[in-house]
């Protein structure tokens, strides 16, 4: 019975910091899956792409990540991100772009957003005739750097509340 607590708990915890896919406590929290075809939006350097728009909702830490993922993955994920308008290219400003900061050639984007503004972000590949699935993730951290350290914190605080609960 303990441990059908324990287990319980800990997945309430957990999915408390880290979201659900929603919106948490008013922070941006976007996740879902994508697949480039050569329908989708074509680049300048021959690749095809989504274009995802979102909000900051105050001044914080945003994290961007895109993965290779179902049973026919993009070889090599690609992000830019820019502030402004995705369809007015003459009133946009160019935050960043990655290709593989994430694990293996996933890429991995973090920048600190303005509180209000909107952003657009484009999830393609390195380069001309890469087609597949992937799964992006678009998390706001809201005026915190969410480091190693600080996820050793919400690690231990997940272990902590566990233990008063069995005890």
């Amino acid at each position: 019975m303990k441990r059908y607590a324990v287990g319980t708990l800990v997945i309430l915890v957990i999915i408390g910091l880290v979201g659900c896919g929603g919106s948490l406590g008013g922070l941006l929290h976007m996740t879902g899956n994508g697949d480039i075809s050569n329908w989708d939006r074509r680049n300048v350097d021959g690749s095809y792409g989504d274009v995802k728009h979102f909000r900051s909702t105050q001044d914080g830490h945003i994290y961007l990540h895109m993965e290779r993922r179902g049973s026919d993955p993009v070889r090599d994920p690609y992000i830019v991100v820019w502030r402004g308008s995705a369809s007015d290219w003459t009133d946009y400003t160019l935050i960043d772009f990655d290709d593989d900061s994430g694990s293996g050639q996933d890429a991995y984007v973090r920048f600190y957003a303005q509180s209000n503004t909107n952003y657009s972000v484009l999830f393609t590949t390195y380069g001309p005739n890469d087609f597949g699935s992937y799964r992006y993730v678009v998390t706001e951290q809201g005026g915190y750097a969410y480091t190693a350290q600080a996820i050793e914190q919400d690690d231990k605080a997940v272990v902590d509340v566990a233990r008063k609960v069995v005890e």
